[in-house]
């Protein structure tokens, strides 16, 4: 995204791709893109999609078949590892439109098959990245969460929230 406005990025675990999500150029006001690009020439390696929100976070999948990116307005959006033109877009929580929350984040389980996404609402949401319009997404806990890990055996959720608490889930 060349001289616009860079709101969030991310790179692939092969260091092959970077997603970046910024302000659309020459827009009215409210107008959000999100881009893959190409490491080494820093040419678009993918379409230019909109966004109706504010991107807060990005994460590619830990195989590097999805980039994911989580909105100010509560919507998820997932690339289809197939065809990278269609996007799948899932709502969680209730973010409200134009009030964005201060920190968002997404993390793929290790096996790349369920995302986590906190910070849009009072708690965390388990999306299932490989068809996240098909189940709906597990709400873990009711304050805001700052930061998650996941076990590598993807059995146990820890998360880190506002209130100073650290607590454990069984996924």
């Amino acid at each position: 995204h060349p001289a616009e406005p860079l709101l969030a990025i991310a790179v692939a675990k092969s260091g092959g791709r970077i997603g970046s999500g910024a302000v659309q150029p020459a827009a009215p006001a409210g107008a959000f893109t999100l881009q893959t690009w190409n490491w080494q020439s820093g040419s678009p390696s993918g379409p230019l999609h909109d966004l109706l929100a504010q991107p807060l976070a990005l994460a590619f999948a830990p195989d590097g078949s999805r980039l994911a990116a989580v909105a100010g307005d509560g919507r998820v959006w997932i690339s289809s590892p197939s065809d990278e033109s269609k996007p799948v877009t899932v709502a969680v929580g209730m973010a409200q439109p134009r009030m964005p929350p201060a920190r968002a984040g997404l993390a793929f389980t290790p096996d790349s098959r369920q995302l986590l996404v906190w910070g849009v609402d009072a708690a965390i949401w388990l999306v299932d990245a490989i068809a996240p319009t098909k189940r709906l997404p597990r709400r873990f806990g009711t304050d805001r969460c700052v930061g998650v890990a996941i076990s590598p055996d993807q059995r146990w959720l820890a998360s880190a929230h506002e209130n100073e608490n650290v607590v454990v889930w069984e996924l």
